[in-house]
């Protein structure tokens, strides 16, 4: 069995008209002098990156006898390099705040986890699949309990605050704010949430059957909440249409449904973003995401796309960036330097412009980040 050890970080320079022309940027495979192991034995997912520059994320190794596979979340810094964090195989997307905070799931309930106070559960059930977004005021928000009434999906979820829980269902607090606009609300699930506490997702409502004697789903709802509720022109006929939602701190909400992307604020009102798909927005209202129309792939798909970001009404190929022709044909395969061959979609973006996605070598994808570098 072959094994290998990558000893310096793969390096491309390219010039970054987005951010400024005193700036070039580099894509570098993360603790690359770390990563040992059979190129088929270890599957990796890179799950974001905070504004301090904290790298997490999720991996799959096969235990010594290759029958089944040992799950890690990591964590990886410049400085200190991994983190590891045992957990089972089936686990979920994890989240990390800008003060060290990390939630994962384990034993199929949610826990934190900091350096200086290690790890406790929440005791909270994780919905697999679902929204967690963890900001750095430690508040939390996830799916609860979904149910499916043999027509329609109806959500629930729930805020952790510090502590304390709180179911948002159709009979909530929260809920009983869409009544005054003459909503009934039957299935609610929260999708983002910023350093301001506040909060987007989307309502399933409903009008009371005189024949079935209950109430039944008429429409979906998408919506901004700052302390009052704002409702989104979006046009929906499914709540799951809606496939990832995201605020950065300036109140700039994004939605992406199956097939498109929107751009919301309180100023602007909506607006459709033609031609791509963007999974996350940092507070330059920078987007990362593809060209194209595949908004219903998975995020964990490593299908090929043509991976871009949106800045100021601009689409750019990171192709361009990187000054490559495709992102999908960087170098040749197999190579004795193991240069990276391609990159996956890119899956997070940070206040400093720093980017996370996957990097393919020797038919293996592992954590790569493309940052600006001041040039010399």
């Amino acid at each position: 069995m072959k094994r290998f050890l990558l000893t310096s970080f793969c390096f491309l320079s390219l010039i970054c008209p987005f951010f400024s022309h005193a700036y070039e940027y580099k894509l570098s495979l993360i603790g690359a002098e770390s990563l040992v192991g059979d190129k088929s034995d270890i599957h990796w997912e890179v799950d974001g990156i905070t504004s301090n520059g904290y790298i997490f994320g999720r991996r799959w190794e096969k235990n010594e006898y290759h029958t089944c596979f040992q799950g890690r979340i990591y964590i990886f810094n410049e400085k200190s390099g991994f983190t590891d964090i045992e957990t089972p195989y089936f686990f979920q997307k994890c989240a990390m705040n800008n003060a060290g905070q990390l939630i994962g799931t384990k034993d199929n309930k949610l826990f934190i986890w900091s350096k200086t106070l290690g790890e406790r559960s929440l005791d909270i059930d994780s919905a697999p699949n679902g929204p967690l977004v963890f900001n750095d005021l430690g508040q939390l928000i996830g799916d609860y309990k979904n149910t499916y009434n043999g027509k329609v999906w109806l959500y629930s979820s729930f805020i952790w605050d510090n502590g304390i829980l709180t179911i948002v269902d159709s009979e909530s607090e929260f809920a009983k704010q869409f009544e005054p606009l003459g909503y009934h609300v039957m299935g609610i699930r929260l999708m983002a949430i910023n350093n301001r506490g506040e909060l987007a997702g989307h309502i399933s409502y409903g009008k009371y059957h005189e024949k079935q004697k209950k109430y039944v789903v008429t429409g979906n709802l998408a919506f901004f909440w700052n302390g009052e509720i704002h409702t989104l022109p979006l046009p929906l006929k499914e709540a799951h249409e809606i496939k990832k939602m995201a605020i950065n701190n300036q109140s700039n909400v994004l939605i992406k449904t199956d097939h498109e992307t929107y751009l919301w604020n309180l100023q602007d009102g909506l607006k459709l973003i033609p031609n791509f798909i963007g999974d996350a927005i940092n507070d330059n209202n920078t987007i990362v995401g593809f060209i194209g129309d595949n908004g219903n792939l998975s995020d964990e798909s490593d299908i090929p796309v043509t991976p871009a970001i949106w800045d100021n009404g601009k689409i750019i190929k990171i192709a361009d960036l990187l000054g490559v022709e495709d992102c999908n044909n960087m170098a040749p395969s197999f190579s004795d330097a193991y240069a990276v061959e391609a990159i996956s979609r890119i899956t997070s973006i940070n206040n400093k412009g720093q980017m996370v996605c996957k990097g393919l070598i020797w038919g293996n994808w592992y954590p790569c980040v493309l940052e600006p570098v001041k040039k010399h």
